[in-house]
């Protein structure tokens, strides 16, 4: 029988804190898949190869569905932190230099 920790109190806040991160780290990741994967396309187009475009196409589409996925994953979650109390970790402003998104992990 599988029996799972009960957080109490503080430990429920750090645990939500520690689920968020790892969301917001896992849509990096996603982006350096979706990154890589037009890369290969990219060099696909030099070198005339449809296996290397096949790459890039799957590793585009893997790293797109992953970023949608990791990213309604952080935004559930984060809606459930603000109702244990968790102050909002992620704000998004405007610069000279045009739209910025802050994260403080």
């Amino acid at each position: 029988m599988i029996r799972s920790k009960r957080l109490e109190g503080n430990a429920v806040v750090r645990q939500q804190h520690r689920i968020e991160k790892i969301f917001l780290f896992n849509c990096g990741l996603d982006i350096a898949y979706i990154t890589a994967g037009a890369y290969l396309q990219e060099r696909s187009r030099r070198n005339n190869s449809k296996q290397l475009k096949g790459f890039g196409e799957s590793l585009v589409l893997q790293g797109a569905f992953l970023l949608l996925f990791d990213g309604v994953m952080y935004l559930l979650h984060n809606q459930q932190g603000r109702r244990l109390g968790v102050p909002a970790n992620i704000s998004v402003g405007t610069t000279t230099h045009g739209v910025g998104l802050l994260v403080q992990l």
